[in-house]
C-alpha cells in the first residue's frame, strides 16, 4: 500500500515537470506553459480522488473547454481555422489572468475542504439528523408536486421560444428579447420550476422518487439545443454527474462504474455532434477529417471566450470606467438590465460582453444581435486588476467546496448552492457574480420562500396526518361498498 501511495506521488511529481518542459520545448512561450501546466497539475492531482473533488473537476473541464482548448490547440499545432488575436502583451495577459484564477480557485477550494474535514462530528451528525427529520418530508412532497405542475409552463415557455427563433433566427432573437411573446402567466409560473427541482433534490429522496423529475429536467435541457443554445445541456449534464457522485458519498449507488466507462467512450462523439450542431446554427460549413479532428474542431470553436480576456486587456485605456463583475446581480436581483441589445445598455450599462461587441465588431453589428462574449476573468481585470482574479477565484473555490458539501447542509442552504452550479461552470464564458444573480433572483428566491412555507404549514399542522386519514377513510368506504356488493 505504501509503495503504491509513493509510486502515485512520485509520478504526480514526474507528470507535470515532462508536460513543463515538452511544452516549453514544443511552443517555447513560457507563460502559456505556466498555464497549462497548472491546468494539467489540477486535473491530474484531483482525479486522484474524481468522487470527492467532482465540482472542481468539471470547474476545470469547462474553463478548458471555453478558454484554454483553442489556444493549447493553436499552440501545439499551429493550425487553427477561427481568428486568433495574437497580439503579444495580450497573450502574455491572457496566460498570467488565467493561471491566476486556476491558482487561487485551488487555494480557495483546499482551504475549505481542510476547514470542513476538520468539522466537529456533532456538527455533521446535527445537519444529517435534520435531513432525516425535521420537515424535510414535507419540503420533498411540496417541491415536488410543485415541479410536476410548474413543468407544464416551464416547457410551454420552451416552446414558444422554439417558434419564436425559428421565426426570426438564432442571432435576431437576441435584438429584441423574447419576454414579451411569452403569456404573463405563463412567465411567472414557469420560474417556479427549477427552484422546485433543486428543493427536491436538496431533500435527498431516494433514487426511485427523484428518477422521473431528472429525467424530465434532462429532457427540457436536451429541448434547449433546438433554441440554438448547447450550454443548458452540457450543465445539465455535469449537474446530473455532481449529484450523482455526492449521493455516491452518502453510501448509496447512484453513478455505477460501468456508466462513467460509457460517458468517457461516448464524450468525443458528443463533442463532434455538438460541433456538427453549433455549425448548423450559425449556417456554416464543416467537414468531418476522422474523431481526432471533430474533436479539436470542437474545441476550436467553443475557445472563443478567450478573446473577450484579450481584447479587454487591449482595449483597456477605452473600456469605460464602471464595474463590470455586478452585472448579473444589477440584471437579475435589482432589474436594470434591460431587454434585447441597445446602445444605452451597452453604454451605460455593466455588461463586458455588450461594450465589448460594440468596441470590437462595431455598433451595427452589436445592434444586429452578434456578441463577443464576456469571461469572468475579464470583467475582474477591469474591475480591480490581477488582485480581483485573484480574489474572485478564491471566492470560486469556496462556492465549490460549499457545493461538494451539500449533503452536510440543511435543504435550503443546499438548494441555492446546486443553483449555482450552473452559472459557475458557465463563469469562463460568462458573469463572475452569476453565482450571485442567478441563484437569487427574484423569481427563484419567491418560489422559494413560497415552498417552505407551505412545508412549514404542512408541518405544524400535521398535515400529512390529515391527508393520510383522508385516504384511510376513502379506502375502508371502497372495502365496505366491495364487500356490500358482494
Amino acid at each position: 500500500m505504501l509503495k503504491k501511495i509513493e509510486y502515485s506521488r512520485l509520478c504526480f511529481l514526474i507528470i507535470p515537470i515532462a508536460v513543463f518542459v515538452f511544452s516549453l520545448i514544443m511552443t517555447g512561450d513560457f507563460f502559456f506553459t505556466l498555464m497549462f501546466t497548472t491546468w494539467l497539475t489540477m486535473a491530474v492531482h484531483y482525479l486522484r480522488h474524481p468522487n470527492e473533488n467532482v465540482v472542481i473537476l468539471s470547474f476545470l473541464a469547462a474553463l478548458f473547454t471555453f478558454l484554454m482548448g483553442r489556444e493549447v490547440i493553436y499552440q501545439f499545432t499551429g493550425v487553427c481555422e477561427y481568428l486568433m488575436f495574437d497580439d503579444v502583451s495580450s497573450n502574455r495577459h491572457t496566460f498570467i489572468s488565467i493561471t491566476i484564477a486556476l491558482l487561487f480557485s485551488a487555494f480557495g477550494y483546499s482551504y475549505f475542504k481542510k476547514r470542513d474535514k476538520n468539522m466537529p462530528y456533532r456538527k455533521r451528525l446535527k445537519c444529517q439528523r435534520y435531513n432525516m427529520g425535521g420537515m424535510v418530508n414535507e419540503l420533498r412532497v411540496v417541491s415536488k408536486l410543485v415541479f410536476y405542475f410548474t413543468y407544464i409552463f416551464y416547457f410551454i415557455r420552451l416552446i414558444i421560444e422554439i417558434i419564436n427563433i425559428r421565426n426570426v433566427g438564432y442571432v435576431e432573437s437576441y435584438q429584441n428579447g423574447m419576454g414579451a411573446s411569452v403569456p404573463w402567466i405563463v412567465d411567472k409560473l414557469q420560474i417556479f420550476c427549477p427552484a422546485a427541482f433543486f428543493v427536491f433534490l436538496a431533500t435527498f429522496p431516494k433514487k426511485r422518487e427523484a428518477r422521473l423529475p431528472i429525467i424530465l429536467y434532462l429532457v427540457y435541457n436536451v429541448g434547449t439545443l433546438l433554441t440554438g443554445q448547447r450550454f443548458p445541456v452540457m450543465a445539465a449534464a455535469f449537474f446530473v454527474l455532481i449529484y450523482f457522485s455526492i449521493r455516491n458519498r452518502c453510501g448509496e449507488v447512484w453513478l455505477k462504474k460501468k456508466y462513467v466507462i460509457i460517458l468517457v467512450i461516448c464524450a468525443p462523439f458528443v463533442l463532434i455532434g455538438l460541433y456538427v450542431f453549433d455549425s448548423i446554427r450559425t449556417g456554416k460549413g464543416f467537414q468531418l477529417n476522422g474523431l481526432f479532428s471533430g474533436v479539436t474542431d470542437f474545441f476550436s470553436m467553443q475557445g472563443s471566450s478567450i478573446n473577450p480576456i484579450k481584447y479587454g486587456y487591449h482595449l483597456r485605456d477605452i473600456i469605460p470606467d464602471r464595474a463590470y463583475g455586478i452585472s448579473s446581480i444589477m440584471s437579475n436581483i435589482l432589474n436594470q438590465g434591460g431587454s434585447g441589445n441597445t446602445l444605452e445598455y451597452a453604454y451605460n450599462g455593466h455588461s463586458f460582453a455588450a461594450i465589448m461587441t460594440c468596441f470590437v465588431y462595431g455598433e451595427d453589428m452589436y445592434l444586429a444581435g452578434h456578441g463577443i462574449g464576456t469571461s469572468y476573468i475579464a470583467e475582474l481585470y477591469h474591475d480591480l486588476s490581477y488582485i480581483g482574479i485573484a480574489a474572485g477565484s478564491f471566492l470560486y473555490g469556496y462556492v465549490m467546496d460549499k457545493i461538494n458539501q451539500i449533503h452536510y447542509s440543511k435543504p435550503i442552504k443546499s438548494t441555492f448552492f446546486m443553483l449555482m452550479v450552473s452559472p459557475l461552470l458557465f463563469a469562463p464564458r460568462g458573469e463572475f457574480d452569476g453565482i450571485i444573480g442567478v441563484a437569487f433572483r427574484r423569481g427563484t428566491l419567491v418560489a422559494v420562500i413560497m415552498i417552505a412555507v407551505a412545508a412549514k404549514v404542512l408541518h405544524i399542522t400535521n398535515g400529512f396526518e390529515f391527508v393520510r386519514h383522508i385516504l384511510l377513510s376513502i379506502k375502508k368506504n371502497q372495502q365496505s361498498i366491495d364487500v356490500n356488493g358482494d
